[in-house]
């Protein structure tokens, strides 16, 4: 595989986010959802580079459909990396540097007149960190890994090194382009 290139797209589908908005404590959601596209390139026969831009939400259902009225903690994380990573048989394992746009919000959705309300919030803001992959190939193309992406710095924010994560479950197509 030396000096080949692959285009990744995957659907980093199972998502967990801890993220900490301001005055808002720690917060943490389990939800599906997600896209990405990357290009790897193989330097050598078992090593490789990887840049990638994600998306990864916590959805409440597998499939993205429209729920009304929906209540409670909305997640998403817009993130690009670079990577390297080591192929071992039919595993790779990789580490690198990511930059992420986090997102949390709250939507008090449908809520009984007897009840304090609590109002609509968003935050979002610009980190920094890193990230580690591990795939397994099950297929000709077809990968399953994990990616975990501690963040460590946030920019324009009262706190600015605050530790905030993704973990993702993530299904991914491999696609060699070229000869």
């Amino acid at each position: 595989r030396k000096n080949k290139l692959f285009l990744h797209l995957s659907l980093p589908h199972i998502n967990a986010f801890y993220f900490k908005p301001n005055r808002q404590g720690n917060q943490f959601s389990v939800g599906w959802f997600g896209l990405a596209i990357g290009l790897d390139y193989y330097y050598r026969e078992n090593q490789f580079f990887s840049v990638t831009a994600d998306f990864a939400a916590n959805l409440p259902t597998p499939l993205p459909v429209p729920i009304s009225d929906l209540s409670g903690d909305d997640m998403h994380s817009f993130f690009a990396s670079i990577s390297h990573n080591h192929a071992v048989s039919r595993f790779t394992f990789g580490y690198g540097l990511t930059v992420a746009q986090n997102s949390w919000g709250y939507n008090p959705g449908w809520q009984d007149d007897s009840y304090p309300q609590r109002k609509q919030q968003r935050e979002q803001h610009t980190a920094a960190g890193l990230i580690f992959t591990s795939y397994i190939k099950t297929g000709r193309s077809f990968n399953i890994g994990i990616i975990y992406r501690p963040t460590f710095l946030r920019f324009n924010t009262p706190d600015p090194f605050e530790y905030e994560h993704y973990l993702g479950i993530d299904f991914a197509w491999k696609i060699r382009l070229g000869r």
